[in-house]
């Protein structure tokens, strides 16, 4: 089995988690409590990598779930609604350079009709992250192509990938139109010739 490696850069982000059972000695998931008997309670709020916090939503105690993953603020509405507006002016990449894969992961995480406090949805937020990439690779990636600029870092690993395949057929593009220009002009002496 092969793991990607901008999967495991993007699973790496850190996630909020809420505890809905008490975990004895469960001290070091969490370097940041300041507990002396070591055991979490029911409710304690912690960080933990994307991954792990995935693991541990799909586990199941007593048949309590272990722990509820929080929404990232990168993708509550106040974010998704700058990206309705104008996702150009957006720095993705200051939120994570992964944005739209932990968007998609982190949408997949959460059941279709639930509604939490600033956040519309994962459906909403599927539909977002699509529309904000066919912008941006419309407008950003297309703008990057031809004006030949190098600035990258604005951009996601995604939109990266998406401004090299770009920049590599804008050049395949411009050799294949530099072959038919050369042949249109060798060919014009040659039919010149066949009519004398």
């Amino acid at each position: 089995m092969y793991y990607n490696i901008d999967d495991i850069l993007c699973e790496d982000h850190l996630v909020e988690c809420r505890l809905e059972v008490d975990l004895y000695k469960g001290i070091f998931l969490d370097k940041e409590a300041h507990i002396e008997d070591g055991n979490l309670q029911r409710g304690h709020v912690m960080k933990l990598p994307f991954w792990m916090a995935k693991i541990m939503s799909e586990q199941e105690y007593d048949g309590i779930q272990l722990v509820q993953v929080e929404i990232l603020e990168i993708f509550e509405d106040e974010i998704q609604k700058h990206l309705d507006a104008d996702p150009t002016i957006v720095n993705l990449k200051q939120y994570s350079p992964y944005y739209y894969q932990l968007g998609f992961k982190m949408a997949d995480m959460i059941p279709n009709e639930i509604r939490l406090e600033g956040f519309r949805g994962a459906n909403k937020l599927r539909e977002t992250l699509i529309e904000t990439l066919k912008k941006r690779s419309i407008q950003v990636i297309f703008q990057l192509v031809q004006s030949k600029l190098e600035e990258l870092n604005i951009l996601t690993e995604d939109e990266k990938q998406n401004f090299y395949l770009s920049k590599g057929i804008k050049l395949q593009y411009e050799k294949w139109e530099q072959r038919l220009t050369r042949r249109q002009k060798n060919d014009i002496p040659n039919k010149k010739l066949k009519e004398l």
